[in-house]
């Protein structure tokens, strides 16, 4: 019975969620703020312009479609070479021990990363991305040395494809530790010269605010918002929600972030803005203050580089 009653818990509130969130009309059209931000029409993705691979780097399976959707499926309609590296090993979890508790399922480390895996696979497949453009670092998130091994997976991912790839990952301005050490990792070599073009994207989840979470999120200098088909994402998250133990399947991720997967497809698309070799001086001390109010975070996230701000 109590089983019963927490499935029904959560259904009701994914519900009333989903009811809460079509009160918010997508993207807030009637909002000046996010109108300005979609992208021209005639504008060009850099894959595009500098015939250049665009690689997209996510902390975890699920990632790419909470927060890249509209970076990944832009660069995919322009017809430019797209890759998805998964950083994460994807083991590191309560749902697992939730599964268990409820009595669906009791899966070992190795069964909860293979399905989120599968999980992002077909995820990746929906948003366009080919299963053999799909690796996975399978970085270990729960361990003490977990900054420097992603730094160390950068230096592979740069070494497989290149300086002069567009390198797509999480904004620095995030509040996930785990999205964080993979973020600075990525602005310390674009600042570096390391590699070239960098682009950093940021769900309007991440970050302090109302309920729904919809209000802007701080990406100066004015960020860019790339929207995404809405079937794809539908498909996208769909993948996650994919409950087929027989096949290995267990729908973790929408066990994991049901939240997340909704405003996925309520808000289908990407704020994406650049590194901070182009910002002004206003708006590296508008990030330094968020980052000071908002990103209290341990040292313990960032790679032996340190953390560099603004």
């Amino acid at each position: 019975m109590a089983t019963h009653m927490l499935e029904w818990a959560r259904r009701f509130a994914a519900l009333l969620f989903a009811i809460s969130a079509a009160l918010v009309p997508p993207s807030a059209p009637g909002d000046d703020r996010w109108a300005l931000l979609h992208a021209a029409p005639d504008w060009t993705p850099p894959c595009r312009v500098l015939s250049q691979a665009s690689v997209y780097v996510t902390p975890h399976q699920d990632d790419e479609v909470i927060s890249l959707a509209g970076g990944i499926t832009t660069d995919v309609a322009a017809h430019c070479d797209v890759y998805l590296v998964v950083m994460n090993r994807g083991d590191y979890s309560n749902v697992g021990r939730r599964l268990c508790n409820e009595g669906r399922a009791c899966p070992t480390p190795a069964e909860l990363q293979a399905s989120r895996e599968a999980e992002a696979l077909e995820s990746s497949a929906a948003l366009g991305i080919p299963a053999d453009h799909v690796t996975f670092e399978r970085v270990d998130e729960s361990a003490a040395g977990y900054p420097d091994q992603v730094d160390a997976a950068w230096t592979r991912i740069v070494a497989r494809f290149g300086q002069r790839a567009i390198y797509n990952s999480i904004s620095w301005l995030d509040r996930h530790p785990g999205h964080v050490s993979i973020a600075y990792a990525l602005k310390y070599r674009c600042e570096a010269g390391t590699v070239q073009v960098c682009r950093f994207f940021q769900s309007p989840l991440y970050r302090p605010g109302s309920p729904l979470k919809h209000a802007m999120p701080v990406a100066p200098p004015t960020p860019m918002w790339l929207s995404a088909p809405p079937d794809a994402v539908r498909r996208a998250t769909a993948a996650y929600a994919r409950w087929d133990p027989g096949h290995g399947r267990l729908a973790v991720g929408e066990a994991s972030v049901p939240d997340q997967l909704a405003y996925a497809r309520t808000w289908p698309g990407s704020l994406v803005h650049p590194d901070g070799r182009s910002w002004t001086p206003d708006a590296h001390a508008a990030a330094l203050d968020w980052l000071a109010h908002n990103q209290s975070l341990d040292d313990a996230v960032f790679t032996s580089v340190g953390r560099v701000l603004g």
